[in-house]
């Protein structure tokens, strides 16, 4: 296991050239980085990330910027299949993304939703996981989403248990962060955040801090509470995504 870098925390909004120079300066011993928000697609982004291949191994996020001036996104909306396209002509074989919002999917398009993208992107070979999200506490984030799939405990596991039975090997992406939220609201004790981080199917795991309200992705270190979850359980997972920002506010991720 080695942390791997992101542009969530490194972006500031900056175009994907300059994000990708930031992270080279500021994470010497970084050797793979997740594209996500934070980053502005770059005109000539499949040509640029090829330009860093003998640097970065890259795998990507959600809104991921990683065409020629666009990024995609596993809205409900978009193609799998095209997606999967775009990925693998830019060399990444690891996706993962955010569930669509509770407004927009009920339980049944969620799960179809979920399992189309997984079998469309595992057919062109690069695996796919769905975030562990949080019922939002704030009214931006109600009125944005209206609430959120896989933010409890139970969610977490009844899907766990279908995808794992379908034969989807790693199906959630654990966002410590999420779950904190979660803790402060009362949905998610901390024996059930023990519970998914030490044993879930999950092979990314992503890193951050909050004021147990707001995904505010403020740097984690050691001495943190949920460091204390994490830390004994970081050699099981392949990708250790710090999310922590360094470079000004963002879109949650």
């Amino acid at each position: 296991m080695a942390f791997t870098a992101t542009t969530t925390a490194w972006g500031a909004g900056d175009p994907l050239d300059v994000t990708l120079e930031r992270i080279d300066a500021n994470c010497p011993d970084a050797t793979t980085v997740e594209l996500s928000i934070g980053a502005r697609p770059h005109p000539h982004g499949p040509d640029l990330l090829a330009s860093w291949a003998d640097r970065f191994t890259f795998i990507a996020h959600h809104t991921a910027p990683i065409g020629a001036g666009r990024s995609i996104r596993p809205s409900l909306e978009t193609s799998p299949h095209a997606s999967a396209a775009s990925l693998r002509r830019v060399g990444i074989t690891r996706y993962s993304g955010h569930p669509p919002p509770i407004k927009h999917a009920d339980h049944d398009q969620f799960d179809r939703w979920a399992f189309d993208w997984w079998q469309a992107l595992a057919s062109c070979g690069i695996s796919w996981s769905i975030e562990t999200m949080y019922v939002p506490q704030t009214s931006s984030d109600i009125a944005s989403a209206g609430g959120h799939h896989l933010s409890t405990p139970a969610e977490a596991w009844a899907f766990v248990e279908r995808a794992t039975a379908a034969g989807w090997a790693d199906p959630l992406l654990i966002d410590v962060s999420h779950l904190n939220i979660g803790l402060h609201a009362g949905i998610w004790t901390e024996t059930d955040i023990l519970e998914l981080v030490a044993t879930a199917p999950a092979s990314e795991l992503h890193v951050s801090t909050n004021d147990g309200r707001r995904d505010l992705h403020s740097p984690i270190g050691p001495g943190d509470r949920i460091w204390s979850w994490v830390e004994p359980h970081l050699g099981r997972f392949t990708w250790v995504v710090d999310e922590g920002r360094r470079s000004g506010p963002q879109e949650s991720s």
